[in-house]
């Protein structure tokens, strides 16, 4: 067994049995071959555990425990694990061949990198493309999204193990997005990159581990914003609060007109320009982005304040434009 592994790939698996075996195939599928591959079981009830058991290759490592859920099962896979980098992978979804090897050629390249991910693709559960994950790749951009949402998809990140453990590791609170929380904390110390490749294909379907928009998630969504809106700006969240209410969709008394989101928006761009004048550019582009996304929002919110189903639209056209990757 290799006792010296480049990579310590976890996957965390609860009742993953109709989509399992394609997942663990396509991690020891790797073009890049030196990795262990540490996979527990958190209390599945399923077949998960006979799949896991019928593959012998070596670099598997299993566990099974009782259930504690995906923050608690991810921080005891990684203190498992030997390597400085920690590769991510989902009971459901499928990591292409030369994953792997082109992220951690790049962070060979670019040690002030501390984590990685790439786009993707978004499938069904007959493997039907349905939509991308078309996420922004530089750090200064990405920090402008992470204000308002995770633009990182779970399954396709590396990052340092070193930095994981300097944040304090996920949040196993299962009222948080564990991993919108960790990518945040960890943006803070050093840079956060996408690979423009779609490395990754992402399965949407009803009986994902992710978390369904409501109100009550999109209310942590908002807060986890709020707190990178001070921690990466310095600004005061509190000016920012029916912006990120907007976004979320969530229901405001008193709703401010289409200048407020211009003047904040506006400030937000000004700040990440002060600190990376090189990205102007970009971060012009991306404020113009979420500008026509916040002014749809907005539109919709108010009238759904006299109908039902228009909240019920609201909700299904911004699935729709989540699988188109405009934000």
């Amino acid at each position: 067994m290799n006792t010296n592994p480049e990579i310590s790939v976890i996957l965390p698996v609860y009742n993953g049995e109709p989509y399992l075996k394609a997942a663990i195939d396509s991690i020891l599928n790797q073009t890049f071959k030196n990795f262990e591959f540490i996979i527990i079981n958190d209390g599945s009830i399923d077949a998960s555990e006979a799949i896991i058991k019928s593959y012998k290759d070596e670099r598997i490592k299993y566990l099974y425990q009782n259930n504690l859920g995906l923050g608690a099962t991810l921080n005891k896979a990684i203190s498992l694990s030997k390597s400085s980098f920690i590769a991510r992978q989902d009971q459901d979804d499928i990591s292409l061949p030369d994953r792997f090897e082109k992220q951690i050629s790049y962070l060979k390249q670019n040690p002030r990198v501390a984590l990685i991910g790439t786009r993707g693709k978004i499938i069904d559960e007959n493997n039907k493309h349905i939509g991308i994950h078309n996420h922004p790749t530089s750090y200064p951009e990405i920090k402008y999204h992470l204000i308002f949402d995770n633009p990182f998809i779970h399954s396709s990140v590396i990052f340092q193990k070193e930095i994981y453990m300097s944040c304090g590791g996920y949040d196993s609170n299962i009222n948080k997005f564990e991993d919108y929380d960790l990518w945040s904390k960890i943006a803070i110390k050093k840079e956060v990159v996408n690979l423009e490749n779609q490395l990754v294909l992402y399965r949407h379907h009803e009986q994902g581990l992710s978390k369904k928009t409501n109100q009550f998630n999109a209310i942590h969504l908002a807060k986890n914003g709020a707190n990178n809106i001070e921690n990466f700006l310095a600004l005061d969240s509190a000016n920012y609060t029916d912006l990120l209410k907007i976004y979320h969709g969530i229901e405001i008394t008193n709703y401010p007109k289409y200048k407020y989101i211009n003047s904040k928006l506006k400030e937000i761009t000004a700040t990440l320009i002060n600190l990376y004048p090189e990205s102007k550019e970009t971060l012009n582009s991306a404020e113009k982005n979420f500008k026509e996304f916040l002014y749809y929002r907005l539109y919709l919110l108010k009238l759904a304040k006299r109908s039902y189903l228009m909240k019920l639209f609201i909700n299904i056209q911004y699935y729709f434009i989540k699988l188109t990757g405009l934000i």
